[in-house]
C-alpha cells in the first residue's frame, strides 16, 4: 500500500476483535501517505458503538466508519453511519462525494474503478470486488510484477469509462458525485450500459 503510493483505503474488517484490528491498522498508518480511510464493519451484539466513537474520534485519517447492524443504535459521531446490511447495499447516496477533486476526476474517468486495486482475504488481486478477472495472488507476486499488473490495459479496462459514455448515467444529475459499482458493458452503438437498473433512493 505505502510502496504503491496509495492515499485512500477502504477496509472491510471481519475479525473476532474488530476494535483491536482497527487500532493496529491506524497505528501502522500513522506516518504513511494515506490520508483517507473508510471502514466497513458488521457490529457484533457484544460491541458498543461508543467504543468505535472513541477509537476514531481524533484520528484525522478516518473519513467514515460504516457499522452494519439490524439493531436500533445511536451515535453522536459524524464519522459513523449506522445502517442495516440491506440498506447499505442499495443506498448509493452513502457513497456520494461532493468535492472538486471527485468532480474533476469524473469528467474523464470512472471514479469507482479508476486507480483502484482490490485484494480479498485470500490475497486475490482484482481491480475491484465486482470485476471478474483476477491477476494472481498478492503473496505470490513481486513488487515489480504488481506494478506491471496495475499498468496493464486489462487491469485498467474500466478506468476511463466515464459517466458521459454510459447511457443510463450521461444525463443523470448525480453523475459527477456518484460512486456506482456496476460493471459497464459496451453496446453496439459504442455506448455503455448496465445489466441492472440503478437503485438510488433519495
Amino acid at each position: 500500500c505505502i510502496a504503491l503510493g496509495c492515499e485512500q483505503l477502504y477496509l472491510k474488517i471481519q475479525t473476532k476483535n474488530t476494535l483491536l484490528s482497527i487500532q493496529k491498522i491506524l497505528d501502522l498508518l500513522a506516518t504513511s501517505t494515506v490520508y483517507s480511510i473508510i471502514f466497513e464493519i458488521s457490529l457484533k451484539n457484544s460491541e458498543n458503538v461508543n467504543d468505535y466513537e472513541k477509537i476514531i474520534k481524533d484520528n484525522k485519517r478516518v473519513d467514515m466508519l460504516y457499522l452494519l447492524t439490524k439493531e436500533v443504535q445511536k451515535t453522536t459521531s459524524k464519522k459513523i453511519i449506522l445502517t442495516t446490511p440491506d440498506d447499505f447495499i442499495s443506498r448509493k447516496e452513502y457513497f456520494f462525494n461532493v468535492n472538486i477533486p471527485f468532480f474533476t476526476e469524473a469528467q474523464k474517468h470512472h471514479v469507482y474503478f479508476n486507480r483502484k486495486i482490490f485484494i480479498n482475504q485470500q490475497g486475490i488481486i482484482k481491480n475491484a470486488p465486482e470485476t471478474k478477472k483476477t491477476f494472481g495472488n498478492i503473496h505470490e507476486v513481486s513488487f515489480q510484477e504488481l506494478l506491471k499488473i496495475i499498468d496493464s490495459p486489462s487491469f485498467q479496462k474500466y478506468w476511463n469509462i466515464h459517466k458521459g459514455l454510459i447511457n443510463e448515467c450521461q444525463n443523470c444529475e448525480y453523475r459527477y458525485m456518484c460512486t456506482d459499482d456496476r460493471l459497464p458493458i459496451l453496446g453496439k452503438n459504442k455506448m455503455y450500459y448496465f445489466e441492472t437498473v440503478c437503485q438510488i433512493k433519495t
